[in-house]
């Protein structure tokens, strides 16, 4: 359901972002519906003849092709924004077997591909025999295409270069604190090309979206009938764990490359998604 707020103003909002928005457009998007959050509240009670714009930040990123629960910050509470940022998280994502991508979600260029048709029952059996290897504290490697500064520069800096093997790629600890199978399937390549079309198309920036795009339809033209073994799995972690990381992990342990297809983020700390602002 699309709902604005029209109480008095909040200090932290639960706010859901859909696939396609960065968190700044949510945010945008928010204050553009909610003319109350736009301006500092004690500006206007003075007064003031040019009332300053009432910050709201966020607290926990979500890429542009993940969704979920995005916990906003209000004016002075954006002080606070390291106490949100340290909740532990959960997830449900699907992953697609067959293609990876430098980015190990839909938003990456296609890197390795291995369509040959998988046993789901195969599948299931050998992703059930290693969820105990992902549970615990671990030290996981930032993703390539990631945020984190490297001499001075953010990693996807060096990847988009092609200079990754020129710097060493940091890891950090995390710990997996449950890991659960929902259900192993398989779904037609042509859908998840034509999903993934419609969900990049939409996104602003620079992501490489025409070039990301071009490359998932030659995969398609070359294989126009292939299918596709998916997986679904439910996450709780700690903050800052890369759950794209844990896909990729997953498809190079059973040999077929995994891509992220969909990522939802259903709680930060005590923010859950049954109780999120939908706006759009």
């Amino acid at each position: 359901p699309n709902e604005t707020l029209t109480t008095e103003l909040k200090a932290v909002l639960n706010i859901y972002k859909p696939v396609s928005y960065t968190p700044l457009q949510v945010v945008r998007h928010f204050k553009k519906l909610n003319p109350s959050y736009q301006l500092r509240p004690d500006d206007i009670a003075k007064n003031r003849k040019t009332p300053r714009n009432l910050k709201i930040g966020y607290a926990g990123r979500l890429d542009p092709m993940a969704r979920g629960v995005l916990v906003c910050l209000v004016g002075a509470e954006n002080k606070n924004r390291v106490d949100y940022e340290f909740f532990d998280k959960e997830y449900r994502f699907v992953s697609v077997l067959g293609v990876s991508t430098d980015t190990y979600d839909v938003m990456g260029l296609p890197r390795c591909v291995c369509l040959d048709l998988l046993d789901v029952n195969d599948v299931k059996a050998r992703i059930e025999a290693m969820v105990d290897e992902l549970i615990g504290k671990q030290d996981q490697y930032y993703p390539p295409f990631s945020s984190v500064r490297v001499n001075g520069k953010p990693l996807f800096h060096w990847a988009r270069e092609g200079l990754l093997d020129t710097v060493e790629i940091p890891k950090k600890e995390v710990n997996v604190f449950k890991v659960v199978l929902n259900s192993v399937d398989q779904i037609e390549l042509r859908t998840v090309v034509e999903e993934l079309s419609i969900n990049i198309g939409n996104t602003t920036g620079k992501f490489r979206q025409q070039e990301i795009i071009s490359e998932w339809e030659q995969i398609l033209a070359h294989n126009p009938s292939a299918i596709l073994t998916r997986f679904d799995i439910s996450l709780h972690v700690s903050h800052g764990t890369y759950v794209r990381s844990i896909s990729e992990e997953i498809g190079n342990k059973l040999g077929f490359g995994a891509t992220v297809v969909d990522l939802n983020r259903t709680r930060a700390g005590p923010f859950k998604i049954e109780d999120s602002l939908f706006i759009y």
